[in-house]
């Protein structure tokens, strides 16, 4: 039997032989010969993909051109940049993120060294899905003489970020440093 499959512009297809996934289709109309075919679509204008059959999909070469996946470690986190633009961050397990209509590039940095680093700390610090709290500067506590020679660079040098676990997402935590 021949099928007729239409997918559009901002979707892809999951082409599955009754339960069996056989291949992803692209953007446009597809005919299809066979028995028992279904086809799964799936928005990529979310930006995360989602599914049971995750892995199997996985495996298929001609998907990895349209997503990024980030599969992290129990001491790895990433940090999701779309667009040019910190989005979140993310922690252990598997994530896939579509790359179609945006820009998007993942990082990967080590959580073992509780202390996080990088190079662009202020923009990651500044994105509304990260909790941080601050604590006072240890500068807060010396005698004010001792206090008004110290520059706000120096405090601010004296800051340091270490990664903190909140429900099931991880998250950088802000705290002052400690002599």
């Amino acid at each position: 039997m021949l099928r007729r499959f239409t997918v559009g512009r901002q979707e892809r297809g999951f082409l599955f032989n009754g339960p069996d996934y056989v291949r992803m289709l692209r953007p446009g109309v597809h005919w299809v010969f066979g028995l028992g075919r279904t086809l799964q679509k799936v928005s990529t204008t979310g930006l995360v993909l989602e599914g049971a059959d995750l892995d199997v999909i996985l495996r298929d070469p001609n998907v990895w051109q349209d997503v990024v996946v980030a599969d992290l470690r129990d001491d790895e986190r990433a940090l999701v940049w779309v667009d040019g633009r910190i989005h979140f961050v993310l922690g252990k397990g598997r994530v896939v993120l579509w790359k179609d209509l945006r820009e998007v590039k993942v990082d990967v940095v080590k959580a073992e060294p509780l202390r996080f680093e990088h190079p662009l700390l202020g923009a990651i610090l500044e994105t509304p899905d990260l909790d941080v709290s601050s604590v006072r500067p240890v500068f807060s506590r010396l005698p004010w003489r001792r206090a008004q020679h110290r520059t706000q660079s120096a405090i601010n040098y004296l800051k340091t970020y270490f990664w903190r676990l909140r429900g099931e997402g991880v998250f950088a935590h802000k705290s002052g440093a400690v002599w």
